[in-house]
């Protein structure tokens, strides 16, 4: 049983650190991009060392009502969700990937 609850502590680590990289630099760039109106010292909070943290503790107060669930039921539409996340990561690696290893030439033709 203790086993199984470090296992389980490490990925619930795992998936926030996760969910952090993922957002910080969305968050970032829609922060730097939109708010300019909203919020005046918008870049001091994008560029402070805290703004990681501000992010993990919106995630993390955003996914908490998901633990108040009794039954795994309610929670039939995450696996879709999660499924489209890594197709959506997969898509993008994989597009940036080749567009660091190929070049379109002038005749729109793939040069190495």
């Amino acid at each position: 049983t203790v086993m199984l609850w470090i296992f389980l502590w490490g990925v619930l680590v795992a998936f926030n650190d996760l969910l952090m990289g993922i957002f910080t630099p969305i968050l970032s760039d829609l922060m730097t991009k939109y708010s300019s109106s909203f919020y005046q010292n918008h870049q001091d909070l994008v560029d402070s060392d805290n703004f990681k943290e501000y992010v993990l503790l919106c995630i993390l107060l955003l996914v908490s009502p998901l633990m108040l669930k009794r039954n795994l039921y309610a929670l039939r539409h995450i696996c879709y969700i999660g499924f489209t996340s890594v197709c959506v990561i997969a898509l993008s690696m994989s597009t940036r990937a080749f567009q660091k290893n190929f070049k379109l030439d002038d005749d729109h033709a793939m040069v190495h």
